[in-house]
């Protein structure tokens, strides 16, 4: 599964306003009707708007390494009615939507059809994601 950090995010790392591990950080279910643009996307009210199913949840557990490694629990979105998901969106909860529900990052390679059941997803034991050095 490939993993990427939406830019604003990472501008958002560097000037101190995300912190992954005390901000709110959920995890929601998209669908095939967003596509997203690691460039320009920056809110997931205004960005993803409806393309998602079930419930967005809060990650637990949430660490970030010495070398840059995100991590959390691994994720359970409880009785998904309906719908298709093909990657989940992480991004901070903020209490003002389109001004700080920054999107953080993307995963895809799942394909889940919801009929009801919890959904869960397991990230890479190694982490969610990485922030990698270079110019």
């Amino acid at each position: 599964m490939a993993t990427a950090v939406y830019k604003r995010a990472a501008a958002l790392f560097l000037n101190q306003d995300i912190d992954m591990v005390t901000d709110t950080i959920k995890a929601a279910l998209v669908t095939s009707g967003y596509t997203p643009n690691f460039t320009l996307d920056g809110y997931f009210s205004t960005s993803v708007s409806s393309n998602y199913i079930g419930t967005p949840t809060a990650l637990s557990n949430k660490s970030v390494s010495s070398v840059a490694v995100f991590d959390a629990d691994d994720v359970t979105f409880s009785s998904v009615a309906s719908g298709t998901t093909n990657a989940v969106v992480l991004y901070v909860d903020g209490n003002t939507p389109g001004s700080n529900d920054y999107l953080i990052a993307y995963w895809d390679g799942i394909s889940v059809t919801a009929d009801g059941r919890d959904i869960i997803v397991s990230w890479n034991a190694s982490g969610i994601f990485s922030l990698d050095a270079g110019a």
